[in-house]
């Protein structure tokens, strides 16, 4: 994050009030999701999928003009019969380091922010068309080299797909809060809900409503088109504001060949993120 670091204690009090608190929580693990300005999928939508195993890894740049953050990610999910098994893991930290300050305004060094997620969930396909889950997930958030706090939360889920249509609800983060020394951060508890549409076999819709509890309203929405399955053009707007995401066009492009994917992504129409790119690659059979 392009940001000079000032006094630990004022630097605790300001995340502790800034807006976006947790921000890896919102931003989606891969570039297919992204490129259709969409939140993750929560547990119980990938038990409804058709894959018995997936994996995906990818890199991104998260807003390069502002934060400047190195954004990595990998998860992995795997079938057996009803129940899906999932793990992932994210990892968003500065590029370029900040200058720590302490309270005479001497400097001290250089410093970088970081958050690390990595969750573990289970979903069960209760019926053909239904599914619950529940993730669990630990977040290490870490402002300095000595300003760090960690977290314990919960993701509850549950999904539906018949024919041409598919929808999701999930209501996320509800865990522990974040404590910096003597500040604490709460987490950005969210509920979330999606609905998609297969418009026909090259192309498909989806929308996605969510309130954060902080008193903040996101929405969605996305269109794929595809050739034979095979290529991919993807874009999507999303509307957010200053307490979660804020808002941003999207579009991206993809391929997929033999169980193998290649998925960009890229940010345009925002002050924040404009500028922002991801990479993926994965695979499923």
């Amino acid at each position: 994050m392009k940001k000079t670091l000032i006094i630990i204690s004022l630097l605790c009090a300001a995340f502790a009030t800034r807006a976006q608190n947790a921000p890896s929580l919102f931003i989606p693990s891969d570039p297919e999701r992204l490129s259709m300005a969409c939140c993750e999928l929560s547990a119980a939508y990938k038990a409804l999928d058709n894959n018995s195993f997936d994996s995906y890894i990818s890199y991104g740049i998260w807003s390069p003009s502002i934060v400047n953050n190195n954004l990595l990610s990998a998860g992995a999910g795997i079938d057996f019969s009803r129940l899906h098994l999932s793990f992932k893991g994210k990892y968003l930290a500065d590029r370029e380091p900040g200058i720590l300050y302490n309270e005479m305004g001497t400097p001290m060094g250089e410093s970088k922010s970081a958050e690390l997620c990595m969750e573990v969930g289970a979903a069960y396909r209760i019926a053909e068309k239904f599914s619950a889950g529940l993730s669990m997930s630990f977040l290490n958030s870490a402002l300095s080299s000595d300003t760090k706090a960690s977290a314990f939360m919960a993701n509850i889920s549950g999904a539906y797909r018949s024919g041409s249509i598919d929808a999701h609800l999930a209501l996320n983060n509800l865990g522990t809060p974040l404590r910096y020394g003597s500040s604490t951060v709460s987490l950005p508890i969210c509920l979330m809900g999606g609905a998609g549409y297969e418009i026909a076999d090259f192309a498909r819709a989806e929308a996605e409503l969510a309130y954060v509890f902080s008193g903040q309203i996101m929405a969605s929405a996305g269109i794929e088109l595809n050739y034979n399955k095979m290529a991919f053009l993807r874009a999507g707007y999303h509307f957010g504001g200053d307490k979660a995401l804020p808002s941003f066009i999207a579009c991206g492009l993809g391929l997929q060949l033999m169980g193998i994917k290649v998925n960009a992504s890229y940010l345009l129409g925002s002050k924040t993120l404009s500028g922002t790119i991801m990479f993926g690659l994965g695979y499923s059979f």
